[in-house]
């Protein structure tokens, strides 16, 4: 990967694809994901986006090469793999999301994202204590909102907080969601 700065147009092209992916535009944030790596291929934060672009489109296997791709380029960040678990938990595999959150663990032992990650994986699993670990850990979060719901804020915004695209969000009983 060579240098960017925030003005040139690989820069560019990805701060537009993550506003459009923010927005729920995936479709068009893709179109600008590929613009950006057709001008740096090894820019591996372009593929782990573009890879959480398509797994919420629901098009996993092209996700999962695209993880892939974006971990063999930056084999030594927790992130991807980290991501790459978040995705399979979503696809409802959570011991192949454990394989993907045991290296992200070994790059970042003491990562509470990892560990609250692995949490969610073992709660998939059926573990039940597992919840009550993960919301004594996520205790310090005000409030944990669908998408769109009001937050109760005065200004009406949404204060979505998304561990994962829709992981949390899918686990956690609408009782402990509301603050």
């Amino acid at each position: 990967m060579k240098h960017h700065w925030v003005w040139d147009q690989t820069e560019r092209l990805f701060s537009k694809a993550e506003r459009l992916a923010n927005e729920w535009r995936f479709d068009e944030a893709l179109d600008h994901f590929d613009q950006a790596i057709q001008a740096d291929r090894q820019y591996a934060h372009l593929y782990l986006y573009k890879a959480m672009a398509l797994a919420e489109l629901g098009r996993f296997e092209k996700a999962a090469d695209t993880f892939r791709m974006a971990e063999g380029l930056a084999p030594n960040n927790f992130v991807f793999p980290m991501f790459r678990a978040a995705s399979l938990l979503d696809q409802g595999e959570p011991e192949t999301a454990l394989q993907s959150l045991e290296k992200a663990s070994q790059l970042a032992p003491q990562n509470e994202a990892v560990r609250d990650y692995i949490l969610l994986a073992h709660w998939d699993l059926g573990e039940h204590g597992a919840f009550g670990q993960l919301r004594q850990n996520l205790g310090g979060i005000p409030r944990i909102s669908a998408p769109g719901s009001p937050s109760g804020s005065k200004s009406g915004e949404s204060n979505r907080i998304r561990i994962s695209s829709t992981s949390v969000l899918r686990h956690i009983p609408a009782c402990f969601r509301s603050g």
